[in-house]
């Protein structure tokens, strides 16, 4: 993800990976069968999606500005935001996992924090760890979504929304507007950040 974001700008990057997951998502959900969706199954899946794509967006932008090593700890933070926030939506969550993720964060946090003794020309960490925050929190809001759905959805259909969104609000109006172009080498790390997250 930080070296396609170096290449090409946010959009075209969640554009790209977003297009190239959903012709692997799409017909597997079309051979998995349309399921009878809720309108609250219907809602959760776009909370879902937009959590997660904009949850991309803003780490891909993060990753433009900063280094793996402050951008991606705060990231990190999502699991145990998604945690605490489930729990008040009633999920529960037992006490030592609570503690155990609270101190996650807590070590997290320190580490993003620390001070980078080697930046990069046109480097800006403060830029780049608030977007990598609020790309945790876009990225927690899709994960609780998720969660409510993981016992309802067949597993093509809960990977779903966040392609489906990134294909009609990025990958299509670039398209259109005939600015969706890619270099090889940008490409190749495309196809490979789409695999990863996917597989992930």
């Amino acid at each position: 993800a930080s070296r396609a974001s170096r290449i090409l700008n946010a959009p075209y990057v969640v554009a790209l990976t977003a297009a190239i997951a959903a012709i692997v998502v799409v017909p597997w959900a079309a051979i998995q069968g349309v399921p009878q969706l809720e309108t609250t199954q219907l809602l959760l899946m776009v909370v879902s999606g937009m959590g997660n794509i904009f949850g991309f967006l803003c780490v891909y932008i993060a990753l433009k500005h900063g280094k793996v090593g402050v951008v991606a700890p705060i990231v990190a933070t999502e699991g145990g935001i998604a945690a605490v926030s489930a729990s008040f939506l009633g999920r529960s969550v037992e006490p030592l996992i609570a503690f155990v993720l609270l101190l996650i964060v807590i070590g997290v946090l320190i580490s993003a924090r620390s001070k980078d003794p080697d930046p990069f020309p046109g480097e800006r960490p403060v830029l780049a760890a608030g977007f990598a925050t609020l790309g945790a929190c876009l990225f927690a809001l899709g994960l609780v979504s998720t969660g409510f759905l993981s016992g309802e959805l067949p597993l093509a259909w809960l990977l779903l929304p966040a392609r489906i969104v990134g294909v009609l609000l990025f990958t299509l109006p670039l398209l259109l507007s005939g600015r969706l172009r890619v270099t090889r080498q940008a490409f190749a790390w495309i196809l490979l950040l789409a695999a990863a997250d996917l597989l992930g």
